[in-house]
């Protein structure tokens, strides 16, 4: 893509925020950024738009939907309407509310629509992907997931972090055909939303997998353990590493870099290379759809 495109961020939260440093150091001159709160954008050499509508929209190529979840559909359709290829954060919406409208006009206007999926371009779930497909270490038999953070929200916690475990799990293990919730009625920190769940989804392959988050918890966690009918299989996000475990040995199968930031810059190439190419997104807008219909049905939202 053209590094003098027009791109513009919609939510200048701390994803918009990455999002603006990696396309400034991609090499992007003409970023420029929106939000309802004016506070949020902080820097002189920062360009904004006071305000969007049509006429201010369709002066860019491009635009990130970085807001809130529950403003994601309403913002992108301005954004289509105006002729803007999207990005749009995720988990794409908290329900299915205006996206089947959405994908109408994003196919009407040809525009190019990715629903971000930062987990799918770590190269630690690419890894695991290949020990799976490898088979060296066993079958799956079963998966638990533990994902607990320390940062609040005041969004429905089994979308927000739902939306990154449905990615990588499916990568594993298979489409999920079906799951239930058990919410935590917990309210220590008094946030709109749920504090601690636990899911469990059955998947195409007949492999459960239990899901446990959290936002109870002080330390942050965030683990795949996999019992294979060799031993367990581990990917730990948080130590960056792949480890195999049975009663005879332990291994470390993959030890990743510090450089979390690599997987957001990898997503947005990737991105650009669908707009040049005219080709399908790892994660399509029908993609991002399928997550919401999961968790949806799951959360009963």
């Amino acid at each position: 893509m053209n590094k003098k495109s027009k791109i513009i961020i919609v939510g200048f939260g701390s994803i918009g925020k990455r999002h603006y440093g990696n396309l400034r150091q991609l090499g992007f001159e003409n970023v420029y950024a929106y939000d309802i709160d004016k506070k949020k954008i902080t820097g002189k050499k920062i360009k904004t738009v006071k305000t969007i509508n049509y006429k201010t929209l369709a002066q860019f190529e491009v635009a990130f939907i970085c807001n809130p979840t529950n403003s994601h559909v309403k913002t992108a359709f301005q954004c289509a309407r105006a002729g803007c290829h999207l990005f749009i954060e995720k988990p794409l919406s908290h329900n299915l509310a205006g996206i089947d409208e959405l994908q109408k006009l994003c196919k009407k206007n040809k525009l190019i629509v990715m629903v971000a999926c930062n987990y799918l371009f770590h190269n630690g779930v690419r890894k695991m992907k290949s020990i799976l497909q490898e088979g060296l270490y066993g079958r799956p038999i079963l998966s638990r997931t533990v994902c607990i953070s320390p940062v609040h929200t005041k969004y429905i916690l089994v979308v927000d972090f739902g939306s990154h475990i449905v990615n990588y799990l499916q990568v594993f293990l298979g489409n999920i055909k079906k799951g239930v919730v058990y919410k935590s009625k917990t309210s220590i920190f008094g946030i709109k939303g749920i504090e601690a769940a636990t899911v469990l989804f059955k998947h195409s392959s007949g492999i459960l997998s239990a899901v446990f988050i959290d936002y109870i918890s002080r330390i942050r966690a965030h683990r795949v353990e996999m019992t294979t009918d060799r031993g367990m299989l581990t990917i730990d996000f948080v130590k960056g590493l792949i480890t195999f475990e049975n009663e005879n040995k332990s291994k470390i199968l993959y030890k990743g870099g510090d450089d979390i930031n690599k997987m957001f810059i990898d997503e947005i190439k990737h991105f650009f290379e669908c707009i040049d190419k005219r080709k399908k997104p790892l994660q399509s807008l029908e993609d991002g759809k399928n997550v919401v219909e999961i968790l949806s049905k799951v959360a009963k939202l």
